[in-house]
């Protein structure tokens, strides 16, 4: 198994499941359900979860259900715990707002960490994750990323594999009328909320730039409130015509692409 990760499960004890969350039983039994599938799923990717991360706990015990369920079925350990909060995040219609719209709750004091366990799943990864070889695959090649309000949700992780293998980072701005550079081997159209700036985006002049490297074959990655912008203000696409659809017959506000 090559690379490690921690998986997080939310845990209620009433019976709720929407999708997200996975109902904990005061037995803690249900836990094993959930995670003895996402080991599976997760085997079957050559992934190992090494650790849990439990959120929405209720207390202590209910915490301590949760490592006795595990260890019988040998399954990854509880490293750390979240106890239910009246501390919440405040959302908006499509996600979370982001942290300069809001002051972010100190969790500190609700966090619990097996700090021994978590070190030692730690060393495992060290120790047995391989470092494997590789030859920059964009050595001097360009990549132009869109980055600003609008598009804001950009894993630095990422940034660094792109600089990893030779690339060159160029950002522009959308929101600002920035155009997209003319030696741009590829285009990056990272997710955010693009529907906060819907004016300043449909008065944008960067889709002029963004058209030509269309036409002339450049990729163009766009990842969901990126891929928003390519909706009606992207003619070129004619293979996309449905890339994004509002919907009033549903209860919450959504979009698709």
């Amino acid at each position: 198994m090559l690379p490690y990760r921690f998986q997080c499960i939310r845990c209620h004890r009433q019976n709720v499941n929407d999708g997200a969350t996975y109902p904990v039983t005061r037995s803690g039994a249900t836990i094993t359900a959930a995670v003895t599938g996402f080991c599976q799923l997760a085997e079957q990717k050559n992934v190992q979860i090494s650790g849990i991360i439990a959120n929405k706990v209720g207390s202590e015990y209910h915490a301590e259900l949760l490592r006795q369920a595990l260890a019988e079925y040998r399954l990854p350990a509880l490293v750390a715990w979240m106890e239910s909060s009246d501390k919440i995040l405040t959302e908006r219609q499509l996600g979370l707002k982001i942290p300069d719209e809001t002051m972010i709750p100190d969790y500190s004091s609700a966090l619990h960490v097996g700090h021994g366990l978590l070190m030692r799943a730690f060393a495992e990864v060290a120790h047995k994750t391989p470092t494997i070889p590789h030859k920059p695959r964009l050595q001097g090649k360009t990549i132009a990323i869109a980055r600003d309000n609008a598009c804001c949700f950009i894993y630095p992780a990422n940034l660094d594999w792109l600089s990893s293998h030779g690339a060159k980072l160029v950002f522009f701005s959308p929101v600002a009328s920035e155009h997209v550079p003319d030696d741009a081997y590829a285009i990056w159209l990272p997710g955010g909320y693009p529907e906060l700036y819907a004016q300043q985006l449909s008065e944008s002049t960067s889709w002029d730039s963004l058209h030509i490297h269309a036409e002339t074959g450049t990729p163009i990655l766009a990842e969901c409130g990126g891929a928003m912008l390519l909706g009606d203000r992207a003619p070129f696409l004619e293979p996309l015509p449905e890339l994004l659809r509002i919907r009033s017959d549903i209860p919450r506000a959504a979009y698709r692409t």
